[in-house]
């Protein structure tokens, strides 16, 4: 105990690094050290959800304490539901604050209540409760305020004071910003004046609650100027795209932004002209770059229709690529060879690739490999495969040595690669196949691999009495490998065995 209490605050902030969250979060009767750094984790990420509800409201007021609100650093505010409540003349129920500031000091006139006493709150108290865990965060760097379309009306007739305390608070803290909120109501939240001196990533959502007002006024007046106030510090941009929504007029009408190096958009449709020109004007700079593609609902044109356009040649000296394509499958399985093109764009930059959809056959991943060097940047690879079996490892093992970090969703296990199958099996001969991966896999081994996270994840039918056999096989088959879906290779097993 002597030990722990001799070193510096500093050096148990580092051995801490080393640690999970939750692990970290029980560190507090360590010692003083560690309990402030258990506290800090603790607090770390908050949220306000509904002020109607007796758990959020425990922590409501666990915010109102200044030691505990100056512990966060990102915060969540479900704005639309805070306004509905807001909107509450009185509670119908009220609950006894005694329970649920137990053991913290409130400071500003809070006084701690005898045992027992019920205190009815009312709309005026919460919403002063709010305004004060506003004016708490003084250390917050991450910023969220969400609100749904249907809460709209309740939104523009409330007193929003309280986003006004927090920007003059956090304001000049702020480094990420998310305004999930339609483009009526930003006017409310942001003004073309305001400016936040260490800005660096932005989220917005450019939506409509009412599909009758204008979209390209309401982005040109409001957001137009609060991007360009922006313009000198942003690094990232994540732009949601409602459905049948075109911001091709405000980002044409966007300066150059001399530090974005970070793109993500999430769009619904198929045409790709409003992104392109954003992406053409920083190409040089571009770093990341996540696409996440929803067509469900809309007619989609052909693959080599849909792939012709600019966008798809676009060269850019990209490190990460994210792209999710929630498009019919049968267009995603015309579109997989088109996809793999677009992928080798990138293939001496990339460091990291994700490809949620669609799940590539065993050729399929041997063309995507194909195109990087063995020794190439690629240290990262997570996609989705048809099966898990021993070729896959082999093959991944020897023509991408240095990668570091592999996760995958498979369909099935199977023995020998999917060449030589149509995979159309029933349950009972997938069980069969499966069975006989372990044996199969007793062939090989790959001790020079440089692999060190392992993540597979099933999403067909894998009997839970095999998961012991076939993860104990690729553990010892893989032994290099320091974590298995987040678990030591030991508990990786025993978590499957129950």
């Amino acid at each position: 105990m002597t030990l722990a209490n001799d070193l510096s605050y500093d050096i148990w902030l580092y051995i801490t690094g080393f640690m999970t969250t939750n692990d970290v979060k029980k560190l507090y009767p360590v010692n003083r050290a560690l309990f402030d750094i258990s506290l800090n984790e603790r607090y770390k990420v908050q949220s306000i959800t509904h002020l109607s509800y007796l758990a959020r409201e425990k922590s409501l007021h666990r915010l109102l304490d200044p030691d505990a609100a100056c512990r966060v650093k990102s915060f969540i505010l479900f704005a639309g539901n805070v306004c509905k409540d807001l909107q509450q003349a009185t509670k119908s129920r009220p609950f006894k604050l005694s329970n649920a500031i137990s053991g913290w000091r409130i400071r500003n006139g809070w006084k701690k209540p005898k045992h027992g006493v019920d205190i009815p709150v009312t709309a005026e108290t919460e919403f002063q409760s709010v305004s004060q865990i506003m004016r708490n965060l003084v250390s917050l760097t991450a910023f969220y305020i969400k609100v749904l379309h249907d809460q709209h009306p309740a939104f523009v007739k409330s007193n929003l004071a309280f986003i006004e305390e927090g920007w003059s608070t956090f304001g000049s803290n702020l480094t990420v910003l998310g305004l999930g909120i339609p483009l009526e109501d930003m006017q409310l939240v942001i003004s073309p004046q305001l400016k936040f001196p260490n800005l660096e990533t932005i989220s917005f959502d450019y939506k409509q609650s009412d599909l009758s007002s204008d979209a390209d006024e309401l982005a040109c007046r409001i957001l137009l100027p609060f991007l360009t106030n922006h313009r000198a510090t942003l690094r990232s941009i994540n732009l949601e795209i409602g459905v049948a929504q075109d911001p091709s007029l405000l980002l044409r009408q966007l300066d150059h932004m001399p530090l974005l190096q970070n793109f993500a958009v999430t769009l619904h449709g198929t045409d790709l002209s409003s992104i392109h020109q954003l992406l053409s004007n920083h190409q040089s700079q571009m770093r990341s770059l996540k696409l996440n593609l929803r067509c469900l609902h809309c007619e989609t044109p052909g693959p080599e229709e849909w792939y012709s356009p600019s966008f798809f040649q676009l060269t850019m000296p990209l490190e990460s690529l994210h792209i999710d394509f929630y498009y019919p499958h049968e267009f995603i399985v015309e579109f997989a060879n088109n996809l793999i093109a677009y992928i080798h764009l990138f293939k001496s930059t990339l460091t990291s690739l994700h490809v949620a959809n669609p799940r590539f056959s065993y050729a399929q991943v041997v063309r995507i490999v194909d195109g990087f060097s063995a020794f190439g940047l690629l240290r990262e690879l997570d996609f989705q495969v048809r099966s898990m079996s021993p070729e896959l490892f082999c093959y991944l093992s020897a023509n991408l040595p240095c990668l570091e970090t592999l996760s995958f969703h498979f369909h099935l296990i199977l023995p020998y690669d999917d060449n030589l199958t149509d995979l159309n099996f029933d349950r009972t001969y997938s069980t069969q196949m499966a069975k006989k991966f372990p044996e199969a896999m007793k062939k090989y081994t790959f001790p020079n691999w440089g692999l060190r996270f392992l993540n597979p994840s099933a999403t067909g039918y894998v009997p839970f009495c095999f998961w012991t056999t076939y993860r104990g096989a690729l553990v010892k088959t893989l032994p290099n490998v320091e974590s298995f879906c987040g678990m030591a290779p030991r508990d990786y097993i025993l978590e499957s065995s129950g």
